[in-house]
């Protein structure tokens, strides 16, 4: 592999010039820089990565802790974020944050050791206790956590406007005459808690009672809690449409409704959240609230990039929600 002092050497110059023409210096004469470049374009140099985070202070490097490598709704985040960070000449180090912390390891100082620059958080299915809390405090680049939020946290982050899906999607119900609605709650998420919070402060707002036995919290459970919403649906006092945390969640819906012989949307209207190719392919199409991962990806990518080079000025941590939309179809019935 060819050097600055093998380049040097073919132009006859210093290495300190050679490095400086590369960079672009304008104190080098514009022939002299056109030639070593000319040079080392010829024998195709690569500058040295590590020299080159020395000299800078910078690794031009992102660390990503990521979790969720089946998900199709995280990959669209991470698909937005690699358009950006390879768009501003970024190289990404990923690792994944249940698997370490399941062995105990110290996770951030991974990414200390090789001098990220900054790092884009995936939270993990638990919210991080105090120590891991601690190495995140302890990371002096910046952060910005992606998706999943945690009361109190002090860091930049990018998720979606649940609150405000949620209720998009109550309304809609009710709109269409349909008064008695349950929830499929996912409790032990941020975006969870918040779709929660959008249902019943909708319901309330039309004066609409939130009965508890039409409402089943699926967190932590196998296949959604596909054995709770079929319990709930084969009372006799069952609701007349679901708002469900996720597009899955409405799937084992229509799953325990079509085994009981409910039909949809007739007897039971559905609507999911995350708008997942297979909601517009199953039947009856399914209604839900769609989210834009690729979106949330590029925005956060944009406030690291933005946050790496204002790192010397004073930290006040934003908080981005991107907004969402209704995608009407056909699990909810007309009036």
């Amino acid at each position: 592999m060819v050097s600055l002092k093998d380049i040097a050497n073919v132009c006859n110059v210093s290495e300190s010039t050679v490095s400086k023409a590369l960079k672009g210096h304008p104190m080098i004469k514009l022939g002299t820089r056109k030639k070593i470049q000319e040079v080392a374009l010829k024998y195709n140099y690569q500058p040295n990565a590590l020299v080159e985070s020395m000299q800078t202070g910078r690794s031009k490097t992102i660390g990503i802790a990521y979790n969720n490598f089946y998900d199709s709704f995280a990959g669209g985040i991470l698909t937005g974020v690699f358009e950006k960070l390879c768009a501003a000449g970024y190289e990404t180090m990923i690792i994944c944050w249940d698997v370490l912390v399941s062995h105990e390891a110290q996770v951030f100082s991974r990414f200390s050791r090789r001098r990220v620059d900054g790092l884009l958080f995936f939270p993990p299915m638990k919210i991080p206790g105090s120590n891991y809390l601690k190495e995140l405090r302890d990371f002096h680049n910046p952060i910005v956590v992606i998706d999943q939020t945690w009361p109190g946290n002090e860091f930049n982050y990018v998720g979606s406007d649940n609150v405000r899906g949620a209720a998009l999607a109550t309304e809609h119900m009710i709109e269409r005459g349909i008064s008695n609605i349950g929830f499929i709650k996912y409790s032990v998420v941020s975006s969870g808690t918040e779709r929660w919070q959008g249902f019943v402060e909708t319901m309330q707002k039309h004066g609409l009672p939130v009965k508890d036995s039409w409402c089943v919290d699926v967190g932590n459970l196998p296949n959604y809690g596909y054995e709770l919403i079929l319990k709930m649906l084969s009372k006799s006092d069952r609701p007349e449409g679901l708002v469900c945390f996720n597009d899955n969640c409405a799937y084992q819906a229509m799953a325990a409704a079509n085994e009981l012989g409910i039909r949809i949307p007739e007897d039971l209207s559905l609507i999911g959240f995350g708008d997942i190719m297979l909601s517009s392919i199953m039947r009856p199409k399914l209604t839900t609230v769609k989210q834009f991962p690729e979106d949330i990806g590029r925005k956060a990518a944009d406030i690291l990039l933005e946050s790496i080079k204002r790192r010397d000025e004073p930290y006040v941590p934003q908080s981005i929600l991107m907004p969402e939309e209704l995608i009407c179809r056909d699990s909810v019935r007309r009036q």
